[in-house]
């Protein structure tokens, strides 16, 4: 991506990449790695893809994965 900004005349550094993580199914740990994986590759936003066939569903794997973020990061 850095080489490809360079060669279309953008400087890389006003780039923001993007990437989602799919929390659902996915314990603690994974969520956690894959955050982590997304940042060591240069993401700067992070985007959570949660699951849920529900308002309710949707809800709960929000509340789950505050909790996850809340532990790790913003405590």
């Amino acid at each position: 991506v850095h080489a490809a900004a360079v060669e279309a005349g953008r400087d890389p550094d006003e780039l923001i990449m993007e990437m989602g993580v799919q929390t659902e199914g996915k314990s603690a740990d994974q969520i956690r790695d894959d955050i982590l994986r997304r940042e060591e590759f240069g993401a700067k936003r992070i985007s959570l893809n949660l699951g849920g066939d529900s308002p309710e569903g949707i809800t709960e794997e929000l509340k789950r994965v505050a909790d996850i973020l809340h532990a790790d990061w913003l405590s």
